[in-house]
């Protein structure tokens, strides 16, 4: 796919949509020739978080049950810290995205 013409290809406002591998071509009347691929690898915190519970449904007193924390990040997240609403000091952290209840 063509993300741009000419010999300097520019981007402004990177985000995360632009990491990927990328190639430019150059062509005359005699020809056309494609450069290496170079990988753009966009670097940005930690977005998207959430918590899934498993297993989903009604937990009755007695279960277990495990918190899942799921966040988009590169490079990704590698330490996490677990809070109960309302409170302010962590029930749990550390490098697993897991918490067992």
């Amino acid at each position: 796919m063509i993300v741009g013409s000419g010999r300097i290809f520019s981007i402004s406002n990177i985000s995360s949509d632009h990491s990927g591998e990328y190639k430019c071509r150059s062509r005359n009347k005699h020809g056309e020739k494609d450069s290496e691929a170079v990988k753009l690898n966009v670097m940005y915190p930690p977005q998207n978080v959430s918590v899934s519970v498993s297993p989903s449904g009604v937990i009755v007193e007695g279960d277990s049950v495990t918190l899942n924390c799921i966040s988009d990040s590169n490079p990704p997240a590698l330490n996490f810290s677990w809070f109960k609403e309302n409170e302010t000091s962590a029930v749990g952290s550390g490098q697993f995205q897991h918490l067992q209840l």
